[in-house]
């Protein structure tokens, strides 16, 4: 599964718009890198201290990644229809509501299946579209 978009644009979110990654024991993880005053990439947080991104075991870089700027509820009737790549089965659920990025894209945020936890979908693995209330598939 790749977490990369485009202009190498990770396929993840948080305030600042910048993520660390580091390979752990064969494992991508990342991290979000928090700014300065100046706007900058300052420092990560290894267990509980604030350090350089580039201090924990394993970095590899400092990724640009999609910084949210606000979230809207989402019109009653929007849906979001996916495919994940190792099934067959289409699922349709409810849009809870839109993240508004930096650059003024929108994002779906569907209804939250398992976990009871909702975000942007970014998942390369899935193939989705969404359907508005009139069901005239986008």
């Amino acid at each position: 599964m790749s977490d990369q978009q485009g202009d190498s644009m990770l396929n993840r979110f948080n305030a600042t718009g910048w993520m660390a990654s580091y390979k752990v024991n064969g494992f991508t993880e990342y991290r979000d890198v928090h700014l300065n005053a100046e706007g900058y990439p300052s420092h990560v947080f290894d267990g509980n201290r604030r350090v350089s991104p580039n201090d924990p075991e394993g970095f590899e870089e400092i990724h640009p990644c999609h910084r949210f700027v606000q979230v809207l509820p989402a019109e009653p009737g929007w849906r979001f229809k996916y495919t994940h790549k190792n099934m067959d089965e289409e699922v349709t659920i409810p849009i809870l509501a839109w993240a508004v990025d930096a650059s003024g894209d929108m994002h779906p945020i569907p209804f939250p299946q398992s976990n009871g936890y909702a975000s942007p979908s970014f998942r390369a693995d899935l193939s989705y579209s969404v359907i508005p209330p009139d069901g005239y598939e986008q």
